[in-house]
């Protein structure tokens, strides 16, 4: 089944529609409670410490990563007629969805800070490893970011060339990871009584075929990337809908190929009784 990204973004717009609000509250209370939290942390512990990064990675893994998931609950509650509720924001920390979101976050950070590590690569030898934790981490300062225009300013040409090509790799990467992690969470979602679903096995088995399509959306907000400070709390809402309604043609196409496959088994196995039949009555 072919997927238009065009219908995709227009039912993503209608959902959204006379609802942009609650998106918005949800993204704008997310982001505030990661940054007490962090401040919280850095007001007790040097930013340079060691202790300050291990606090911080381990509020990544089990406690701040799961606002995120609750603004993925968002789209899937819309198109459930759910009321909208600020609890949505904590949904990940429910025992039904909790430890699969701790895995499958932890699987998705590996990804991303692998994928990082290709930005960083001009950057070795020219900037200390706490200054590289830093930027792992995402805790930025004026005086980090003082150091890094230092060190981008005295880059060579070819240097140049390269660190814009990473970045540019590490950017499409990114958004296929997200992508994928975003529908892996909506098969966590509704598979919340099935402790035995391989949620990784089977979002790759939705994507199959369907790959390119996932970088047509999100390529197709790339304007919106561009000026990200200025657009983001549209962006964000619109692409986590668009994500959602995507996740839902690629179940449909998923259910019309198991249709397809099963009518070809029964007409094979139908073929294979005609033909006994035959050898029956030649004997």
């Amino acid at each position: 089944m072919a997927i238009s990204i065009r219908d995709i973004k227009k039912a993503a717009r209608a959902a959204l529609s006379g609802r942009w609000v609650q998106p918005i509250w949800l993204l704008i209370t997310s982001y505030l409670l990661t940054q007490i939290v962090s401040m919280m942390v850095g007001g007790a512990l040097s930013n340079t410490s060691f202790i300050y990064f291990l606090i911080l990675m381990l509020l990544n893994y089990f406690v701040l990563f799961a606002f995120q998931y609750g603004q993925f609950y968002y789209p899937l509650s819309v198109f459930g007629k759910q009321p909208f509720r600020f609890s949505m924001l904590f949904v990940a920390f429910s025992p039904l969805y909790y430890k699969r979101f701790v895995v499958l976050n932890f699987i998705k950070t590996i990804f991303v800070t692998l994928a990082s590590l290709l930005v960083f690569i001009p950057f070795i030898g020219r900037a200390s490893w706490t200054t590289l934790l830093n930027l792992v981490f995402g805790s930025y300062s004026t005086e980090l970011v003082n150091k890094l225009a230092k060190i981008i300013m005295n880059l060579s040409t070819g240097t140049w060339v390269l660190l814009l090509t990473l970045i540019l790799l590490y950017f499409l990467i990114l958004l296929f990871v997200h992508g994928f992690f975003q529908l892996a969470a909506y098969l966590v979602f509704e598979n919340a009584q099935n402790p035995s679903a391989h949620i990784l096995v089977s979002t790759l088995f939705l994507m199959r075929g369907h790959w390119f399509d996932l970088l047509k959306l999100q390529l197709s907000f790339i304007i919106l990337y561009i000026f990200y400070p200025v657009t983001f709390l549209w962006l964000i809402p619109y692409r986590q809908m668009s994500i959602f309604v995507f996740y839902l043609n690629l179940k449909q196409d998923f259910a019309q190929r198991m249709d397809q496959y099963a009518k070809q088994m029964h007409q094979g196995l139908s073929d294979d009784d005609e033909d006994d039949d035959d050898d029956y009555d030649q004997n």
